[in-house]
């Protein structure tokens, strides 16, 4: 049996905010296929920014099911302030596995970020800011909420809203495909 290097997939994504646009779009459609009920059909995949700095690009990304920001090295060959693959879970191919917790530091504060991958932009680091969308009317509205979620994170102060929707319990990208799979 051959051993296979442990290792990071992250792909080249010139423009992020398309590239995550496009590859949750497909995720979108894959998700109306199997008729997931968690999908609010009042929004659709929007994404912002994206934030450039210490060598990670974050973008604000709002969907159907989920708002989150996503975090995407500037060099995906030398993804700088990750653990190495050799530490983490991997799969059978030598891919860290998507699920993963992982320590990330940008603009100075430690961020516990979940491993996330996709064939259109590799891997990339998430950030759940709101599980579940279906409080939401409108794309613009559940952009604001996301806006004021991260500032709220990062330690700034947004301006007052009326009421922003009440947590619900988080669920994983990984816990989200089992459910719609039959599996627990």
């Amino acid at each position: 049996m051959s051993h296979v290097e442990p290792r990071w997939d992250f792909h080249p994504v010139p423009d992020p905010v398309a590239g995550l646009e496009a590859a949750y779009q497909g995720i979108h459609f894959e998700l109306l296929a199997y008729g997931n009920p968690r999908l609010n059909e009042r929004l659709e995949v929007r994404a912002e920014g994206p934030e450039t700095r210490e060598g990670w690009h974050r973008v604000l990304l709002v969907t159907p099911w989920t708002a989150m920001r996503v975090y995407l090295p500037q060099d995906p060959d030398h993804p700088s302030g990750l653990p190495g693959p050799e530490s983490l879970e991997v799969e059978d191919d030598g891919r860290v596995v998507p699920g993963c917790e992982v320590e990330l530091v940008f603009d100075g504060v430690a961020r516990a970020l979940e491993v996330a991958h996709d064939l259109r932009v590799g891997h990339h680091l998430t950030e759940t800011l709101l599980p579940s969308m279906g409080a939401f009317q409108d794309t613009e509205e559940a952009l604001g909420w996301a806006r004021e979620r991260a500032a709220h994170r990062d330690g700034q102060e947004a301006p007052a809203r009326a009421a922003a929707p009440a947590a619900p319990r988080r669920v994983s990208r990984r816990d989200l495909f089992r459910g719609l799979l039959g599996r627990r």
